[in-house]
């Protein structure tokens, strides 16, 4: 596991300007974004549930639970249910576009279907704001209501996303 924090301490706060990037070939919307782009796209899906991962493309554990993922997503587009997907490739990338191009291939090579954000914020606040201890991939659970239903830390197992499929079921 990766740890978020250490992160943090080594590469400080940055804030970059948000700018949307074109969506990848298979239809995924990639953007940059601080917290307030993400409780945007938190906000514009409230009244379903919505799955938000934190991962990053240089941490296993992640890109080992990203096919699961996709599939979670795909098996679950009749119900009222959203991933969304942070990454933190720009928290150890001085280079934005890079950064995003990087993102923007893995999920054209995982078939992602679902918007994601590149995080170009402070890493302290989103700490903070996420209240994450530091490890990835985190993922939380958002009821209907925006409210936090259930968060696991480190790769989810398949009794976690079947936990997942029960509850927005």
């Amino acid at each position: 596991m990766v740890a978020l924090i250490l992160v943090g301490v080594l590469f400080g706060s940055c804030t970059r300007k948000s700018e949307p990037t074109p969506p990848a070939a298979h239809g995924t919307a990639i953007q940059t974004g601080d917290i307030p782009q993400i409780e945007s796209l938190l906000t514009a899906h409230r009244g379903r549930w919505v799955l938000m991962n934190l991962w990053a493309t240089w941490c296993r554990p992640c890109v080992a639970e990203t096919p699961a993922l996709v599939g979670l997503a795909g098996k679950l587009t009749d119900r009222p249910f959203t991933m969304i997907g942070i990454s933190l490739d720009l928290l150890v990338a001085n280079d934005e576009p890079a950064a995003v191009r990087k993102v923007t291939d893995f999920a054209a090579k995982y078939q992602m279907s679902y918007p994601t954000v590149v995080f170009s914020g402070s890493t302290d606040d989103l700490i903070q704001h996420f209240s994450l201890t530091g490890v990835i991939p985190t993922t939380i659970l958002y009821d209907p209501d925006g409210r936090e239903q259930n968060r696991w830390i480190g790769a989810l197992t398949d009794s976690d996303l079947d936990q997942i499929r029960r509850l927005v079921s």
